[in-house]
């Protein structure tokens, strides 16, 4: 399997990636479980396959066309005969072993429908080639979307994660201060409030991220549990 990517792609994927640094290895696994398990890719293969076949089919009508034959026949005979020289009867048998194998070759001088016929089924073989690729071309794409799109939830739900934290660390801090006097209750209630959003906020991305790995999953046809950082070094073709 030809893992290089073209030019355009690649370039494309940099710019999905934008500063971050992603594991190209991890990515092209990705993307060789989805050839093997898209159904537009395989949709577009099996079309890919049915044009080609009409070329030779298509050139077979300018060749000549031969034909065969073979037969093959048995006579045995036996009987009584008299013998002129002797005036007396006496059997006789005799037995005679037929083959004939015969060829044939017919070609059209010329026929221009014929050559029309095998131009179009060129055209045809060219076309489903041309669709194969850009088949390709949007899977890989449609892959690194989702594969970008984890690792930017992934991302946010760091950050997310990390700010949960820190007002978690200050609502503390407002609790304590407030038990031993030195702020009112409403810094506690405001404290609070910025806690259950920063919560909030942590769910949202975490279910953010289960989305965007369903998501990959539904390309590659299995369950994707972790990705890594892709390195801005991807193979060009």
């Amino acid at each position: 399997m030809n893992r290089q990517l073209p030019q355009r792609l690649a370039l494309t994927v940099l710019t999905l990636a934008g500063a971050a640094s992603v594991s190209a290895a991890d990515l092209m696994a990705v993307y060789d479980l989805a050839r093997a398990s898209d159904p537009q890719l395989a949709a577009a293969e099996a079309r890919q396959h049915s044009a080609a076949m009409g070329v030779p089919l298509s050139r077979a009508a300018l060749l000549p066309q031969i034909s065969g034959s073979y037969d093959k026949s048995n006579a045995d005979v036996d009987g009584i005969i008299r013998n002129p020289v002797t005036n007396l009867d006496g059997p006789f048998a005799s037995s005679s072993r037929d083959k004939n194998l015969v060829f044939s070759a017919q070609q059209s001088i010329y026929k221009h429908s014929n050559y029309l016929t095998l131009k179009a089924a060129r055209a045809q073989k060219a076309r489903g080639i041309s669709d194969y690729d850009a088949a390709l071309d949007n899977l890989f794409l449609r892959v690194a979307e989702a594969y970008f799109g984890v690792l930017t939830a992934q991302t946010n739900l760091a950050s997310a994660e990390a700010e949960e934290k820190a007002v978690g660390r200050q609502l503390e801090q407002a609790q304590q201060r407030f038990e031993v006097g030195l702020t009112a209750i409403t810094d506690v209630h405001e404290a609070q409030a910025r806690f259950d959003s920063a919560r909030a906020s942590s769910i949202q991305s975490r279910n953010a991220l289960d989305d965007a790995f369903e998501a990959l999953a539904e390309l590659t046809g299995k369950p994707i549990d972790h990705v890594q950082s892709v390195r801005a070094e991807l193979p060009l073709a």
